[in-house]
């Protein structure tokens, strides 16, 4: 039978779990001298998959590095960066993106940036903050306000005791509004507390709102602040404009009905009530 024949058979038994017939198949293949040139190419696709699927890494890395050098493609050398960074070779993963980036105009610099981020928290993983903070430093560079790398700057320099930096880089993280939960407010919050300086959140906060109204995560921030300092009236407006900005908020839901219940305001708690059943239903 043809080569094309034997290696859709391979992928059928690999989707099907049969996952050692379908390698087989495939390696049986690489010693075969009637193999075209976009056959060899294809065959090497599948043995990577039948690499992956068997849970053999290198062996998954090495075939797409054989791939490579037949086809110097964008495509394969960005699988051959995720599996580099998979088998722990940080500095071969970003210099195969480098190089798909170049072939690959799609690929931008937000990308590269989210992706030298990736290979930072492996490092972290693997205890390796120096080496992170070399890649954290690398994204920024490619994108300035790349979420994930402000977000670990700032966690690295407060494990340092760097507090000013980490105030820094979560700041800078607020002020970008790239964020989607309430993770840098708190962070925030808790390094000008360590810094004898929570007053200064507060304006913070005002300024990022004069920039954005519609930031909602920094109107929660905010709400919150006014709680504390016991303003109802600020924190009840807060809410109410996070509301009308996010009706599904599962955050300003129940902080301004608890607010109704502790100023004893029972007519306003039945009406928010009826307010959010009537946008659920």
């Amino acid at each position: 039978a043809p080569p094309d024949a034997y290696i859709k058979l391979g992928n059928l038994l690999r989707r099907r779990g049969e996952l050692v017939a379908a390698f087989q198949i495939h390696q049986s293949l690489t010693v075969r001298q009637d193999v075209t040139p976009e056959e060899q190419v294809a065959n090497l696709r599948s043995l990577v998959e039948d690499y992956r699927a068997l849970g053999q890494r290198a062996e998954a890395l090495r075939t797409l590095e054989t791939l490579a050098g037949l086809r110097r493609e964008a495509g394969i050398l960005a699988e051959l960066a995720r599996e580099s960074l998979l088998v722990g070779n940080h500095d071969a993963a970003v210099s195969y993106l480098r190089e798909a980036q170049r072939l690959d105009a799609g690929l931008g610099r937000p990308e590269m940036a989210a992706f030298l981020a990736v290979v930072a928290e492996r490092c972290l993983q693997r205890q390796r903050p120096a080496e992170a903070k070399r890649f954290l430093q690398q994204a920024l560079k490619e994108d300035a306000n790349c979420t994930q790398a402000l977000l670990l700057m700032g966690d690295l320099a407060s494990q340092e005791g760097d507090h000013e930096s980490a105030l820094y880089y979560w700041q800078k993280l607020a002020f970008a509004g790239a964020a989607d939960g309430p993770e840098v407010h708190e962070k925030l919050e808790k390094v000008y507390f360590e810094l004898g300086k929570f007053g200064e959140i507060e304006r913070v906060y005002a300024q990022i709102l004069e920039k954005r109204p519609l930031d909602l995560q920094t109107t929660l921030a905010a709400a919150r602040i006014a709680l504390k300092k016991g303003e109802a009236a600020e924190a009840e407006r807060l809410l109410r404009g996070a509301l009308d900005m996010a009706p599904q908020s599962q955050a300003a839901f129940p902080m301004l009905a608890n607010l109704y219940l502790d100023e004893g305001k029972s007519r306003e708690v039945r009406e928010l009530i009826a307010a959010h059943v009537e946008r659920h239903r």
